[in-house]
């Protein structure tokens, strides 16, 4: 009897281990992987293990046609993956091998001093055979600006795959390929930091308006440069993820967090030359030089692109009318001007409107003020600590506004010392591909595993 007790008992151990081992391997170690290998298991708002589910199905979230889940974020009561498992008897895939097999097809990224600008951009308009801009500097660049507009290959990207990054770009429009193809391949010691910009969508609920959500949209289809298949939860996996050590966002759209950082866009070289992109912040403030704020007259200039004025671009609109009318005595529109007369007409006055255009980020229009010692005038938005300690005004709601000549007087005085002696040079710092970079390799240091490599060409 006590034999046959045994039995049972030993029997039971045996058939468990097995089961563990053939079903699933669970725990801090185990990262998100491909459609095929993972499935997320949910915990309800009471903490109780529910059915699992495949990766990037956030339940409990309404998608939306006009942008990614809303409501799936992190407040109480949302329900969304606790954790992901692995399939441990599918085996580990040779990293390389699982790279090759990707649907990207990775070129040598060769550093080209000539497109290293020294003015902050990741905005990658203007080089068909590679990366450019802060992009550029990164180990491995996954899209450009060049690929969404199809001027080359859809699934083109840069970097040595033998190699393990420290610094990986993701042109916004391949997130949910990056998530599902690129990741997947990376081994578990494996510490990077994430970019992701280039693009006017916004992450990681997409909100310009223009890009639709279409979770099925074929990879790589001309469909798929004016839609997004982010899913939310891929965003949930990465916040976990040991590997990815820090997450830098253009147009960051909720609030960053310890892990999340808001980076701005910059410039766009395309509508400048390259001789300017590559002056530093100083030279192009000697370049357009502009009289003290308190000799200019004392109202704020209007010149963005109006477009069809309604949807992605309804705020300017909104703006455009509000200037000329109740601000009119204080506020100053007309046609934009291009090139180097864009930057002498906006040092004539103490104030930029900046109303954003595509994104939520109001650039290049805001670093182009700061560059020649203009006041730009902005609305709240998510992610806009990032010019916090500029000067910058910063409104929560831009149309709606008090203009008036006592209040442009306020923060004329206030914050037009931020333009003189030191502070001003701290503010050219800021506006320095230089600095940003810093700001990516600071969280590269502080999480480093191995040697540091040497910094991209410069």
């Amino acid at each position: 009897m006590r034999g046959a007790r045994l039995g049972v008992v030993l029997g039971f151990v045996i058939c468990l281990l097995l089961y563990t081992a053939q079903v699933t391997i669970q725990g801090p170690a185990v990262y998100p992987l491909g459609p095929k290998h993972v499935r997320a298991v949910e915990k309800d708002e009471h903490g109780k293990q529910g059915a699992p589910t495949r990766a990037g199905a956030v339940h409990g979230a309404p998608q939306t046609k006009a942008g990614a889940p809303r409501g799936a974020g992190t407040e109480p009561g949302v329900r969304a993956p606790a954790w992901v498992v692995f399939n441990a008897s599918s085996g580990k895939a040779d990293r390389r091998r699982c790279l090759r097999a990707a649907p990207f097809q990775f070129q040598p990224l060769v550093r080209k001093e000539e497109f290293d600008w020294r003015i902050m951009s990741l905005v990658q308009s203007v080089r068909l055979d590679g990366p450019s801009g802060l992009p550029m500097r990164c180990d491995w660049v996954v899209g450009t600006r060049m690929s969404h507009w199809r001027k080359i290959a859809p699934n083109t990207a840069f970097g040595d795959l033998d190699a393990k990054p420290r610094t990986v770009f993701v042109m916004t429009e391949n997130r949910q390929a990056f998530h599902d193809h690129i990741l997947p391949c990376l081994d578990a010691d494996e510490r990077f930091v994430l970019i992701v910009g280039d693009n006017d969508m916004t992450t990681p609920r997409q909100l310009d308006v223009r890009y639709r959500y279409e979770p099925d949209v074929k990879l790589f289809s001309p469909k798929a440069a004016s839609t997004t298949n982010f899913k939310y939860a891929a965003w949930l996996a990465w916040l976990r993820d040991p590997r990815i050590v820090h997450i830098f966002v253009e147009h960051l759209d909720e609030k960053a967090l310890a892990k999340v950082s808001p980076i701005p866009v910059g410039l766009n070289p395309q509508e400048m030359s390259r001789g300017v992109m590559r002056l530093s912040a100083e030279d192009m403030a000697k370049r357009f030089t502009a009289a003290p704020l308190a000799s200019r007259p004392l109202k704020a200039r209007f010149m963005h692109r109006i477009r069809n004025g309604i949807g992605q671009w309804a705020l300017r609109a909104k703006t455009r009318v509000a200037c000329d009318t109740k601000w009119k005595d204080t506020c100053v529109s007309g046609a934009p001007v291009h090139g180097d007369g864009y930057y002498h007409e906006i040092a004539k006055y103490p104030f930029l409107i900046c109303a954003h255009g595509g994104g939520i980020d109001p650039n290049p229009s805001l670093w182009s003020a700061l560059l020649v010692g203009t006041i730009p005038i902005i609305e709240r938005f998510a992610s806009d600590s990032m010019y916090r300690d500029l000067p910058v005004v910063v409104l929560q709601d831009l149309p709606n506004a008090n203009l008036s000549r006592g209040q442009l007087q306020i923060w004329r005085d206030s914050l037009g010392k931020m333009f003189e002696g030191r502070d001003h040079r701290r503010v050219l710092q800021r506006l320095s591909s230089d600095y940003w970079w810093n700001q990516v390799m600071s969280k590269v240091h502080l999480h480093a595993t191995t040697t540091p490599a040497p910094m991209a060409h410069r």
